[in-house]
């Protein structure tokens, strides 16, 4: 049979001839031997062959390498077989390129006899390859979702990419530091150009990724041999071997965060398709980075406090763990710092959330100045601070404390306001003080406790007396809890007296605790406890309770109307039922509301937005309002014009050396004559000898107490003091 021969069956049938010339599938004859006979055009062209080049071709000729032998069993068996096959299988074109076939083999008859087999082929290629292009984005999407590594999903689009297109392909992200591009990814370029790829820079002139970049728009370089974008970068990357650059960047929120190119090693213009994939690839990346970016995002958050910044407890744990492994592994030292603000819960109460949330930040600032980058900083909660210092001493942990405590003496401006806090802190460095996170935390907390006994603003280093203490404080706490249902409380009154007529005008309750197997103890010992625990709102409206009962039953028993003040802490004043849970005392016990009076701290006076509408709401009720320990805390008298208040109080801190000290002189003189300014009246508490109430009525003060005319008396024994 020569090449113009047609098959004796291709003349016999014109049907078939018809089918078999203008069939738009590549229609193949083969032989009963195997030969192949003849291509239709459609074959040809798919194929890249001629009918006459195709004749001579045996399988190894045209079929991928490792797939031959198998589609030539194959067709064998559709020969003896006399059964139809489909099959898949790659072949390679004329011009080099491959195209993936689906086949269709069928058995061709003569007279009744298999005379060879005739091939219906499908060129795939174009289907498969989108088909992998939507199989490989679902699968970086996958990646994406499922928060895998950043690198890994980079290489999966890269090499998505270049299955895609034949080029190599490279991601740049953008290094805002040092405003130019780094190479994030290049898997596939040789080494030394990934090395020159390291750095880009950004502008007009700096190749297809630097110019995408800084245009914001996809760049496109046909020809890197004349294109004006690279020529100062031509020599190098021709010499690689790269004739065409293609880039697009990435943006989110409008801002270019790095750059996906696409590189060839011939000149080539891309067409609507490559737009397609690059920009598809581009928006792959992006998303992968925004997802990248929201994850680091979310771990600062799982990792750091909200309010200032600092590690949390979490990475605290994490951390000190770490360290202490390491410090055990190599036998390095390392100490655990914790801070308490002094006095912060008053600033907190008084002034409002908002402006302790400021102060906690400015706090922050200056901590991370003073650690000097030594080590972590960490929030534990309201004002407690944790410093992981790594590797540090115990003389070393001693210079940063000493640090901290200079850093944190300079005044805080918070709303325009002045204000100053102090430090406690507590040290303890392993492995002397514990082997392990919570025993080391323990012991700094134990050495950060005695540093507030020993008068606050300082910082104490563990040691083991400190451990017994701290254990002693928190028995306390736990027998504190169960003091009311044993009752255990009680209350002592202290009366309060006119200068002049020394007539006894009220009394103020003082609670006391009488520990049924340690005895009485100190208010010193345990009212802290309570204001730190929030015992004191239980403990308070008890205290709130029993004053009005006693005081009624003072007055039903037919002695002289007194008021009865009673101390009211901050917790209280800012529980949103406080009005009505004085009303309630009230009313259950029949005490007149005009005879009690509440004594606030004078710091509480100092949030107005806050405090004034419940003093206006407890003046109301005919409630009396006074100040407490005025002059110790951070307010004044221009403050209470704007309150109605009833009583100043005057620290004892003034009354105790009154008589020898000029400036406690000055200071009480001042406070009696600007509260009579301002209508208000002036008690005196701490008065021991006649001589302070000599003084004090000399210069209009109005009520004292102290123990110059009683100690706080058991409600039983206020009669017969009265009577007497």
């Amino acid at each position: 049979m020569n090449d113009q021969t047609p098959h004796p069956n291709y003349a016999a049938e014109p049907n078939f001839a018809s089918l078999f010339q203008y069939n738009l599938d590549a229609v193949f004859i083969q032989s009963f031997d195997g030969a192949f006979t003849d291509l239709n055009p459609a074959g040809e062209a798919m194929l890249g062959y001629t009918a006459a080049q195709f004749r001579k071709m045996s399988y190894s000729d045209f079929v991928w390498p490792g797939q031959a032998e198998e589609v030539r069993r194959t067709f064998l068996d559709v020969v003896e077989r006399k059964e139809p096959r489909t099959l898949e299988f790659n072949v390679v074109r004329g011009d080099g390129a491959i195209a993936e076939l689906t086949v269709i083999a069928v058995p061709l008859l003569s007279e009744g006899e298999v005379t060879g087999l005739i091939g219906i082929a499908k060129d795939m290629s174009a289907k498969n390859k989108a088909l992998r292009l939507v199989d490989g984005q679902n699968r970086v999407l996958e990646m994406i979702a499922k928060t895998q590594r950043f690198d890994d999903i980079l290489h999966n689009i890269i090499a998505l990419i270049e299955e895609q297109s034949g080029a190599l392909c490279s991601v740049l992200m953008l290094d805002r530091g040092r405003n130019l591009l780094r190479l994030e990814a290049a898997p596939s370029f040789p080494e030394d150009f990934r090395r020159l790829m390291k750095d880009v820079p950004i502008g007009p002139l700096c190749g297809s990724c630097g110019t995408a970049a800084y245009l914001k728009m996809p760049v496109i370089v046909e020809d890197i041999l004349t294109d004006e974008r690279y020529r100062d970068f031509r020599d190098i990357v021709f010499s690689f071997g790269f004739q065409a650059c293609w880039s697009v960047p990435f943006l989110l929120e409008d801002e270019v965060v790095g750059t996906f190119a696409m590189y060839y090693s011939e000149r080539r213009s891309p067409s609507a398709e490559d737009l397609r994939l690059i920009e598809r690839a581009g928006a792959l990346v992006g998303l992968a980075f925004e997802r990248r970016r929201q994850d680091e995002t979310i771990r600062h958050m799982a990792f750091h406090d909200a309010l200032t910044g600092l590690g949390n407890r979490r990475l605290l744990e994490e951390s000190l763990d770490r360290a202490i492994d390491r410090a055990a592994r190599e036998g390095d030292p390392l100490a655990v710092m914790f801070l308490d603000l002094d006095r912060f819960k008053v600033v907190n109460d008084s002034l409002g959330h908002r402006f302790g949330d400021a102060l906690l930040r400015q706090v922050s600032n200056r901590l991370v100045d003073a650690a000097g980058g030594l080590g972590l900083i960490a929030r534990q909660g309201g004002d407690e601070f944790v410093l992981l210092l790594d590797g540090a001493s115990e003389d070393a942990a001693r210079v940063v404390a000493e640090g901290i405590l200079d850093a944190l003496q300079s005044p805080f401006y918070v709303e325009h306001q002045e204000i100053f806090i102090t430090p406690s802190l507590g040290v303890s460095v392993f492995p002397d003080h514990g082997t392990d996170a919570q025993s080391l935390l323990k012991s700094a907390d134990y050495a950060m406790y005695q540093a507030k006994q020993n008068g606050r603003n300082g910082y104490q280093v563990f040691h083991a007396k400190l451990q017994s203490k701290a254990e002693k404080r928190l028995e306390l706490e736990n027998h504190l809890r169960r003091a009311l249902e044993r009752n255990e409380l009680s209350l002592h009154y202290q009366p309060q007296v006119h200068t002049a007529s020394r007539r006894v005008i009220g009394v103020e309750a003082l609670l006391r605790w009488q520990h049924t197997s340690w005895g009485p103890l100190s208010p010193a010992q345990f009212i802290p406890i309570a204001e730190e625990t929030g015992l004191i709102l239980p403990i308070g409206k008890w205290v709130l309770h029993e004053a009005c009962r006693q005081g009624k039953a003072w007055l039903d028993d037919g002695l002289p109307e007194m008021t009865v003040s009673v101390n009211i802490s901050a917790r209280q004043l800012q529980q949103p039922d406080f009005v009505a849970t004085v009303q309630a005392a009230l009313r259950a016990t029949g005490w007149p509301a005009r005879l009690l009076e509440l004594e606030l701290t004078e710091s509480l006076t100092m949030d107005r937005a806050s405090s004034s509408e419940v003093i206006r709401r407890l003046k109301q009720l005919g409630v009396g309002i006074a100040i407490d320990d005025f002059g110790t805390g951070y307010s004044s008298l221009h403050y209470l014009k704007h309150l109605s208040i009833n009583r100043l109080k005057i620290d004892q801190s003034f009354v105790r050396d009154l008589l020898a000290d000029q400036n406690d002189q000055d200071i009480v003189k001042a406070i009696i004559t600007m509260s009579h300014s301002l209508g208000i009246e002036v008690i005196a508490e701490g008065v021991e000898m006649p001589e302070q109430a000599r003084y004090l009525e000399l210069h209009g003060c109005d009520q004292v107490q102290g123990y110059l005319f009683s100690r706080p008396l058991p409600a039983d024994a206020v009669p017969a003091f009265l009577r007497k």
